[in-house]
This record gives C-alpha cells, sequence and structure tokens, in this order.
C-alpha cells in the first residue's frame, strides 16, 4: 500500500497496490493515520470494495453505530438503519460535521463512492483545526468562549432514538442521558406524564476534538445559520459568520470521487459539503460510529 498527504497538512490517502485488500489494514494504522496532527480524514482508493465488504470494513473498525436523526432524507440499505444512502436531493449542502445539533454526534463518519456523479457532486473536506487557527484572534476567542445550544421539546418514545441511540425504555435513556450525555454537552433533560421527553444540549463551536485532543472549530454553523443560538440568547455576529466561512472555503479540499472511493472522517474535527449535482444514478453510502479501541 502506499501512504500519501491528502493535502500539505491535512489527510491522507491510503493507495493500494496489485493484490491489496482491506481486511490488510489494522485499526491500529487508521488510528495512527486518523489521529496525527496531519491526519483527519482517510481517503482509501483502489480497493473497490462491494458495499458488503465496506459494510464489513467499518464494522472490523467501528462500533456504536448511529441512526442519523434526519430519517426522512435517508434510504436505508436492507433495512438496516445505520447503513444508508445519501441520494436523496441533488442540491449543494454547506460544510457541517455530522449530527452536530445533537449530543448522539458520532466520532466517525464513512462514505463509499459506489457510483460517483458523471460530472459535479464532489464532497468538500474542511479540516476544523485549521480553521480555528486561521481565524482573528478576537474571533477565534468569540466562539471559544460562547456555547451554543439546541433545544429538543416534547419528543415521544417514538423518537428517543434520534437523540439516545439503541435505548427504548426510560430508565435506560436517562442512564446515558445522564452519562455520555452529560459529558456531551446535556445540560437539562425531563420526562413529561406523557414519556415526551425534553432537553438542552450546548457546546462550543471551537473545542477539543475526542478523537485527537487538537483544538478545532467544528459545527453546522454554515449549514443552519438560523438555527444557532448561544447560551444568552444571542446569535452569532454576521461578520463572524462571514470570517468562519472565508477560513473554512480557504482550507476545503474537493475530492473528485472515483468509484469505489472510501473515506473516513473524524467528525468531531472535519467538515464536509456536498457540491451539488445532476445524475439520477449517484449512489454514496454512510455509516456513523465509534472507533474501536483495537482489531
Amino acid at each position: 500500500m502506499i501512504t500519501r498527504p491528502l493535502t500539505a497538512n491535512f489527510g491522507r490517502i491510503l493507495e493500494a497496490e496489485p493484490g491489496d485488500t482491506l481486511d490488510q489494514i489494522q485499526t491500529s494504522d487508521i488510528r495512527d493515520l486518523l489521529l496525527a496532527e496531519t491526519g483527519g480524514a482517510i481517503l482509501f482508493r483502489g480497493f473497490h470494495p462491494t458495499e458488503e465488504t465496506f459494510k464489513a470494513f467499518t464494522e472490523k473498525h467501528g462500533t456504536d453505530f448511529v441512526v442519523h436523526h434526519h430519517l426522512m432524507s435517508r434510504d436505508y440499505v436492507a433495512g438496516d438503519r445505520t447503513f444508508a444512502t445519501v441520494n436523496k436531493g441533488d442540491y449543494a449542502i454547506e460544510f457541517h460535521n455530522e449530527m452536530a445539533s445533537n449530543p448522539v454526534s458520532p466520532d466517525l463518519f464513512w462514505m463509499l463512492a459506489s457510483r460517483p456523479a458523471r460530472r459535479r457532486g464532489r464532497t468538500g473536506l474542511a479540516d476544523g483545526v485549521a480553521a480555528a487557527r486561521d481565524l482573528m484572534a478576537i474571533t477565534r476567542t468569540y466562539f471559544a468562549e460562547k456555547p451554543v445550544q439546541f433545544e429538543y421539546n416534547r419528543l415521544p418514545k417514538s423518537h428517543w432514538g434520534a437523540l439516545v441511540p439503541g435505548r427504548t425504555e426510560r430508565a435506560d435513556v436517562e442512564a446515558w442521558l445522564s452519562s455520555v450525555g452529560t459529558q456531551r454537552g446535556v445540560t437539562e433533560y425531563s420526562f413529561d406524564a406523557d414519556d415526551n421527553l425534553s432537553l438542552k444540549f450546548s457546546f462550543r463551536t471551537i473545542r477539543e476534538s475526542r478523537l485527537s485532543g487538537l483544538t478545532a472549530f467544528c459545527c453546522g454553523l454554515l449549514e443552519a445559520p438560523e438555527a444557532y443560538k448561544f447560551v444568552d440568547g444571542s446569535v452569532p455576529a454576521a461578520d463572524c459568520v462571514t470570517e468562519v466561512r472565508q477560513v473554512i472555503y480557504q482550507n476545503a479540499v474537493w475530492l473528485d470521487w472515483q468509484a469505489g472511493d472510501v473515506v473516513l472522517v473524524d467528525n468531531t474535527r472535519v467538515m464536509h459539503s456536498r457540491e451539488a449535482f445532476d445524475d439520477p444514478d449517484r449512489r454514496i453510502l454512510v455509516r456513523y460510529s465509534a472507533l474501536r479501541s483495537q482489531a
């Protein structure tokens, strides 16, 4: 296998040589590449996995798979809600990390280009470490010191799984919210007489990556600026949002997908986007998980 940089300061490409397979890759190899200061994302190229092989690859190295909370925007593969396409819609999507406004936001984001679009449809990756570094000091302090907050009100039991993965009983939901949820920023939660769940979730948009410990700007501000409010009720200043957009695009790399490409992203460090496309046959598959401690 050949390893080379994706860009000078961000990401790695792991390219297959004749006879190489994804089975040869160890979790320790992925950890070393992904968590390095110049890591953040890995492009596996030339392995040409089937969709089943891709799923097995993610399960060898990932654990605690998560269902995306935008249930209506996904087609699930063979009924598995942790394995989905992102083919619905052909519009552009701004830079964000997956499930940014949700305490279940995963550590890892996996993608397989089963059939890339014939034209356009690229995926953009932007390193949040570089974004945080390139913001003006006053803007960096502004975002680092002001947590944003999201509120969820009266979610019925049927929707608990969108916020609390794999839990269907109230006692299990409460246990997760009071442990993992609290660590990730759940500040309040309650159930009403009908077992509807309400909670508040806050985080700083500049914070340490859960995987590498590096300080990064990583959130969905550009995708949904109207949804972002600070804990004090104020909204991000327009000039600061403009500066964020500039540094993200200045540090963005655009992937020209090849059939069979697999991309793995540190979802707590790296933001991604989608270029608009016009090809009904485009087929990109995704999964979301934590990283196994060892293989």
